[in-house]
């Protein structure tokens, strides 16, 4: 069975006196990227790693505790920027999970997911 991961957004013109909803904002934006699949999120595991792995070895290199060739040190800091763009992308698509319902928002204005999740911190 698929997944709905859709989201609606409902946009509306600001009068002068009015603030921007900054949390209704947020919200659709953390909303607009989907829930991971076990499958995804061992992938995304396994880039996050080698790219903490790779951050490491440039580190060393960079501190005089190994020599890193300057074809290896191009793919190292590949693999860094993989690990934390697939860092970035993790968090995205979890934020949801974490969200809580803040008062004032009501349960159609955020994604289902979202409204029925205790928040957490960290």
């Amino acid at each position: 069975m698929a997944r709905d991961t859709s989201t609606r957004t409902v946009r509306r013109r600001l009068s002068d006196s009015e603030e921007p909803d900054l949390v209704g904002q947020y919200l659709a934006q953390i909303g607009s990227t989907p829930l991971l699949s076990a499958t995804e999120e061992v992938e995304l595991a396994k880039r996050i790693e080698a790219g903490v792995y790779a951050a490491e070895l440039l580190r060393e290199a960079d501190a005089g505790e190994s020599t890193v060739d300057a074809h290896r040190r191009r793919d190292l800091e590949a693999v860094a920027r993989d690990g934390q763009a697939a860092r970035d992308h993790m968090i995205r698509a979890n934020l949801r999970l974490s969200c809580r319902q803040p008062a004032g928002i009501h349960a159609g204005d955020c994604p289902s997911s979202m409204s029925s999740r205790k928040a957490t911190s960290g």
